[in-house]
């Protein structure tokens, strides 16, 4: 409200950036609504606050690109699907923007290939955009909401992506540290490099694509298809490399990790890693990679260049979106070979580089991020904006910023603590069965099960389940399935049945509900018609210490379990409880299942971090019932 109140009295745009786009449509469909209610409380009419939604590239179709494949004779399955349901779309869609097509994971890799995302530097600036649509709605806009991804975006490029703005508001900035670290990173995917140059090959490769656009417009002189044909032969060598390339990434995974198996971890690069003989093989693997790749890159900056220069007509259109798709492609191969460069034989100060693979036959990826984003955000965001408000439920520490000011690098500004609004030594009750295994050892997992099924049995109310892994997730679904089905129980788990928001849905629309959900439901879109009657955490959410940039900065510290790790996994295990209590009437339960909070030292700091709410550790098998009469007094306190 008081941001609205700013730009409805002669202020500019405010931008405000959330976490996920699922947060940003609820800010949208929800609460800017309900501060457009209060505006209009004091007089303000109701249309007078306009907001407007942005996101990233790779969100909107472009018609060129669009049009384009829809001309294609040889479409993949997927392709074809995706260009049935687009057609229906298009004669009703106003943002092109793909979150209102309902897309599987076939249909989203497919759609890459007709997303704005690979338009950059389009030449068509009168042709109908969603892109440019959607920026100049944002750019008449009193209130712009975007996410976290797009903001960082906009950082790395030096601005341009967003509208002239008086002030920048993060909220759910405790994620900034996260983002910042993937956007100031990179990560080359061995699908990627072997999508990007498979695509240029073939006959209804890109080269070949652009060679007959050529001819169609009268510019495929000899020289051209000479430049071509050559090209192909580049791509045909790249390809050749890339595949040597990445089994020797394999194979230095596996020499310089024996007996791990390797099934999915990263393996961080290190200075001793760099001294490894393994490690030369892989660079002159590298080094040829590099080379054909080069060759790529110039062979389709002068096919673009061929195409730059075709006159404008009505064949040139087509020739236009093929041009797209050329640069597309370049800027992919480009990325590519920069993070190659910087993740092999090149590595930037201050940056943790990792390799990452699925052996013995799956994809590999050479990844690398910021040790510190301290000082990018400083020189990039906090040094540049001339009003930044970081909020967030969870940013303080103890009641002190000191940590969060040092992450992010905010060397200045003014600090408010506020209290929470909830009385939650009346609103939860915290409960801990302090006689479970603890995690990793025998019976754990049957006993997390086990409360699961009684808790739900006798309380028979919405209960969510937080996870810290799918695998964990996933057993437990099969642990608890046909017992909660016996009982009339509805079972909803995250991956399986949906995406969170699908989770979620469930959860709010039948009060008999167990929902499982991983990372991004430690927190995200609140139910919409009731509210959580018991919110269990399966463990506490350490960060998993094989993780490259995590084990890198942990080394930052003296203690790094202590003053490093266990604040992490506090400040998230805050976030998880805030998912229990939404409202000033919502009563919940908070089961934490690890019985580690209780006997362990560090305990202390997860039972500080619940505010005033009473904790009892009690016998796995007396947890349900202790539940049970909790929820009865609670409704016997409530009135009405």
């Amino acid at each position: 409200v008081p941001a609205a109140l700013h730009t409805l009295s002669g202020g500019r745009t405010i931008i405000v950036s959330t976490n996920t786009i699922n947060l940003q449509e609820q800010l949208i469909a929800k609460d800017i609504p309900a501060a457009q209610s209060v505006l209009g409380a004091i007089g303000y009419p109701d249309d007078a606050l306009f907001a407007a939604q942005l996101k990233g590239r790779s969100n909107y179709l472009c018609y060129r690109r669009w049009s384009h494949a829809k001309t294609s004779a040889d479409m993949t399955i997927p392709e074809a699907r995706l260009m049935a349901k687009t057609m229906v779309w298009l004669e009703s869609t106003v943002s092109g923007d793909r979150s209102e097509l309902r897309l599987n994971r076939d249909d989203q890799a497919a759609f890459t290939r007709i997303s704005a995302q690979g338009a950059r530097g389009c030449p068509a600036p009168d042709g109908p955009c969603f892109l440019r649509a959607a920026r100049g709605r944002a750019h008449g806009a009193d209130i712009v909401v975007i996410n976290h991804s797009l903001l960082l975006a906009d950082l790395v490029m030096g601005g341009g992506l967003l509208p002239e703005h008086d002030a920048l508001i993060i909220d759910e900035a405790h994620h900034l540290e996260s983002v910042a670290t993937n956007n100031f990173g990179f990560r080359v995917d061995q699908r990627q490099v072997e999508g990007d140059l498979s695509g240029l090959s073939g006959d209804r490769g890109t080269v070949s694509d652009a060679i007959r656009a050529l001819r169609a417009a009268g510019e495929a002189d000899p020289a051209a298809e000479t430049l071509a044909t050559g090209l192909l032969e580049a791509v045909g060598r790249a390809r050749a490399a890339a595949t040597e390339l990445f089994r020797s990434l394999k194979e230095t995974i596996t020499v310089l990790t024996p007996g791990r198996g390797f099934q999915g971890d990263d393996m961080r690069i290190t200075e001793g890693t760099r001294q490894q003989p393994a490690w030369s093989d892989l660079e002159v693997s590298w080094e040829n990679f590099d080379l054909a790749a080069s060759t790529v890159s110039l062979g389709l900056r002068d096919i673009g260049i061929a195409i730059d220069r075709a006159p404008s007509s009505l064949e040139s259109r087509n020739l236009q979106a093929v041009g797209l798709n050329v640069t597309a492609a370049l800027e992919s191969i480009e990325e590519s070979r920069r993070g190659l460069r910087q993740g092999i034989p090149e590595p930037e100060d201050g940056m943790v580089c990792w390799l990452s693979a699925r052996l013995p036959n799956g994809p590999t990826a050479v990844s690398g991020a910021p040790l510190a984003v301290g000082p990018a955000l400083r020189d990039t965001l906090f040094e540049r904006e001339r009003c930044v408000v970081l909020t967030s439920g969870t940013l303080a520490d103890e009641g002190r910023f000191d940590r969060v000011r040092e992450t992010l690098g905010v060397a200045s500004g003014r600090e408010v603590a506020l209290g929470s609004p909830f009385d939650f030594k009346k609103a939860a009750l915290v409960l801990v069965p302090g006689d479970i295994p603890e995690p990793n050892r025998p019976g754990f997992n049957e006993g997390v099960a086990q409360v699961i099924k009684d808790v739900a049995t006798v309380l028979k109310d919405r209960t969510l389940v937080l996870f810290t892994s799918n695998s964990a997730l996933n057993a437990t679904r099969s642990a608890i399935k046909s017992s909660l089905q016996a009982e009339g129980i509805k079972l909803v788990a995250q991956g399986i049945d949906g995406p969170p928001h699908r989770v979620m849905r469930a959860l709010d629309a039948n009060k008999a509900t167990v929902a499982l959900g991983a990372a991004s439901l430690w927190e995200g879109v609140d139910l919409e018609e009731s509210s959580i009657g018991a919110l269990m955490i399966a463990r506490l959410p350490f960060p998993v210490p094989s993780d490259p940039v995590f084990s890198a900065r942990s080394e930052l510290y003296d203690d790094g379990f202590g003053d490093y790790a266990v604040p992490s996994a506090v400040l998230r295990f805050r976030q998880g409880f805030g998912r229990l209590i939404r409202s000033r009437s919502d009563r919940g339960v908070f089961i934490v299942l690890d019985s580690r909070m209780a006997t362990r030292g560090y305990g202390a700091a997860f039972r500080d971090a619940l505010p005033g709410c009473d904790i009892e550790v009690v016998r796995a098998s007396e947890l349900a019932a202790r539940v049970s009469r909790w929820h009865e007094e609670s409704r016997a306190e409530t009135p009405g």
